[in-house]
């Protein structure tokens, strides 16, 4: 009863009811009122009140083992007795193999340049054999052209004679027509003989009734075929013979580097002038200040317009075809547009007609496409004149009257004068008449009023007028000169015999004398502000109009010959000139169809 009443309760059979989370330093004595005891390592034990000592003391060491197997660290391995040693021959291996790498690279790289100067070596073989191949194809290709147009020419030449003979009804005729042939066979003759050279033969022989031969095309020499056509710059090859002089060729480049002087194309006769600077840039300046027609601003438009330009583009996307819209609307690289301009040497005082370069600008592809669609509304006005063939075929049928006489009238800066708002409100008019869309009118719109360029590192917005040198300005300026002499003539005096008109320039005919006409000027002029006319007229009853000039016979019909300006110059390209023989070509055909 003694030992049995010393021993502690026991607990149950099996460590049931083990808890972990706790941490108490050490455990409590198990009493038979105590229902849970905590013992170290962290372990909370439900202790039942069952006696069994036996029990415990083994439900303890299974505890114990557990706990000292929880505790216990993780063995390190044994490293082999060789591990240090292969660990130094692995080190010894990789900082042989970073050595011989740093020795083999100059090998390596010699080897490298070796093999790429031998591929080198033998593309340039391979460059030079297609270079040479391509070379004489495209001589070939050449003689072929130029004998293609050679013979187009003398069929030309040989149509050109037959009319001639056909169109000799009369004596006059006969007579008019032989001085105009005789004046450009001049003409031709002389162009030939200062042009020869002396190792091809003449491009073209005197008109006369025989056949011409047969053209044969001269030969280039392969090198200079090759230079033409720029194959092979890396090659040594000799330049064509120069056609001018030492002397001439130092005068140029004086010319050049005069930075007091300019050299400009004049406006009409084929004429070079040279020009003070500061007097060209004081004419310019003059155009500028006028501020109703250009407004200075202080900042580059090229970024606006474009934006503006590509969103209208694709807001009327249904008025493109698929390759036009791609072309229009892609991404370029664009530049702002230039103002030059050009002197009229056949007007008194040598003023400028300005024009703007449009070339390479955001509105340029557009406005060749809004042009050739408005083009097909333009030409459908009895006054309408095409051409100087045209205006020629007009006159052969006419027969002057004693009391009429035959006035010319100009327009004063038509392109520059052009009222926008008008103009625009027209062209929506005739679009609707022709079954055209209305959405051209929001493109032109844009074409017109997004008019800027550069000048002198200024930049100008151009507030109303269409600018010289826009794709579209020849069209505008015909719409509203159709609108215009409709006007006219629908409220003038009925004194007009005859109305013919290209682009700002008329032929007329009418009834009376000086008097009358002064006063028809004065109507024309009284019709719009902006549009005001000058006029020309022969007291012997002749006048020139569009390089044609006209005069009355004693019968009334009128005879035409060809007109030159006084400042007309007479110059052509010269015959050994390095240009395309399709324009030299182009020289004779001029000549002929004069």
């Amino acid at each position: 009863m003694g030992a049995d009443a010393a021993r502690p309760p026991s607990p149950p059979s099996g460590p049931a009811g083990v808890t972990e989370g706790l941490s108490v330093a050490g455990a409590q004595p198990m009493g038979a009122a105590t229902a849970n005891s905590t013992l170290r390592y962290g372990l909370t034990v439900e202790t039942p009140r069952s006696p069994s000592y036996d029990t415990t003391l083994l439900w303890r060491r299974d505890l114990a083992k557990r706990l000292r197997r929880r505790s216990r660290p993780t063995p390190i391995p044994a490293r082999h007795p060789k591990a240090a040693v292969i660990d130094r021959t692995t080190e010894k291996r990789k900082s042989l193999q970073e050595t011989t790498k740093e020795v083999n690279k100059p090998i390596i790289k010699a080897q490298s340049v070796r093999s790429h100067a031998s591929s080198r070596t033998v593309i340039e073989a391979q460059l030079s054999q297609a270079e040479l191949e391509a070379s004489e194809r495209l001589a070939e290709i050449s003689r072929r052209e130029l004998q293609l147009e050679a013979d187009m020419v003398r069929k030309r030449l040989d149509a050109r004679k037959l009319q001639i003979r056909a169109n000799a009804d009369s004596a006059d005729e006969h007579e008019s027509a032989g001085s105009v042939r005789n004046s450009n066979q001049d003409r031709l003759d002389e162009w030939l003989e200062n042009s020869r050279d002396a190792t091809s033969k003449p491009i073209c022989k005197r008109l006369t009734d025989e056949p011409l031969p047969k053209y044969e095309t001269p030969r280039r020499p392969a090198q200079a075929e090759r230079h033409i056509r720029g194959l092979s710059p890396d090659r040594q090859v000799r330049l064509p013979k120069s056609n001018i002089s030492t002397a001439e060729r130092h005068a140029l480049k004086a010319l050049r580097d005069n930075e007091d002087l300019l050299v400009l194309k004049a406006d009409k006769g084929n004429a070079t002038v040279v020009m003070d600077r500061l007097d060209y840039d004081s004419k310019i300046q003059a155009l500028l200040a006028d501020r109703s027609v250009y407004k200075p601003v202080n900042y580059n438009p090229t970024a606006r317009v474009t934006t503006r330009l590509r969103k209208l583009i694709k807001e009327h996307e249904e008025l493109f075809t698929g390759d036009d819209f791609t072309n229009i609307h892609r991404p370029k690289v664009v530049q702002p547009p230039k103002l030059y301009g050009l002197p009229k040497v056949h007007k008194s005082g040598i003023p400028l007609r300005p024009i703007v370069s449009q070339i390479g600008s955001p509105s340029y592809h557009l406005a060749k496409h809004v042009a050739g669609v408005l083009q097909t509304l333009v030409g459908k006005t009895t006054s309408f004149v095409k051409d100087s063939r045209h205006f020629i075929d007009i006159v052969k049928t006419i027969k002057l009257e004693p009391e009429e006489i035959m006035v010319s009238f100009d327009v004063e800066s038509l392109f520059t004068n052009v009222p926008l708002r008008e103009c625009l409100g027209i062209v929506k008019t005739k679009l609707v008449e022709n079954g055209h869309p209305e959405g051209y009118v929001t493109l032109l719109e844009h074409c017109l009023e997004g008019n800027y360029f550069l000048y002198h590192g200024q930049f100008y917005l151009q507030v109303d007028g269409v600018a010289m040198g826009s794709p579209v300005a020849p069209v505008i300026a015909n719409i509203w000169m159709e609108h215009f002499e409709e006007l006219a003539l629908r409220s003038g005096p009925p004194v007009i015999t005859l109305w013919k008109r290209y682009v700002d320039d008329v032929f007329c005919i009418l009834r009376g004398s000086s008097d009358t006409v002064e006063r028809f000027v004065d109507h024309l002029n009284s019709i719009h502000p902006k549009v005001k006319f000058t006029f020309e007229m022969k007291s012997d009853r002749s006048l020139p109009f569009l390089d044609v000039k006209l005069k009355a016979k004693p019968d009334g019909t009128l005879a035409h010959s060809v007109y030159r300006k006084p400042t007309h110059t007479d110059r052509y390209l010269q015959a050994s000139s390095h240009h395309h023989p399709r324009h030299l070509q182009s020289v004779v055909t001029s000549l002929v169809n004069s």
